[in-house]
């Protein structure tokens, strides 16, 4: 794990609980990094396994349910569909354009 990531545990452990949601502005400023880094952070925490979940008003922290984590691999779920939805779509006007299927 990077020092951003570790940081950005920190910072998540640390304000861990239902009233301690933080912002990318506030783990920004707390972690010292870009919010570009701090995306990239937080998928690597995600990826390593550790249950960072977005809040329902906003800001991140980490899952203290299963419900939470349900919730918001139903929100990932619905992203990659409608993601799978635009790939189709360019496909089938890229192939109409100039002329070609999938490759």
């Amino acid at each position: 794990m990077d020092d951003i990531a570790s940081r950005v545990l920190t910072a998540l452990t640390t304000w861990q609980g239902s009233f301690y949601a933080l912002t990318k502005s506030d783990l920004c400023g707390l972690v010292g990094c870009s919010e570009r880094e701090l995306r990239a952070a937080v998928g690597t925490l995600r990826r390593n396994g550790h249950l960072v979940v977005v809040a329902p008003g906003g800001g991140y922290r980490l899952a203290e349910s299963i419900e939470e984590v349900d919730g918001f691999i139903s929100a990932m779920r619905e992203r990659i569909a409608a993601l799978q939805t635009v790939v189709e779509a360019m496909e089938s006007s890229a192939a109409q354009a100039f002329g070609r299927g999938r490759e």
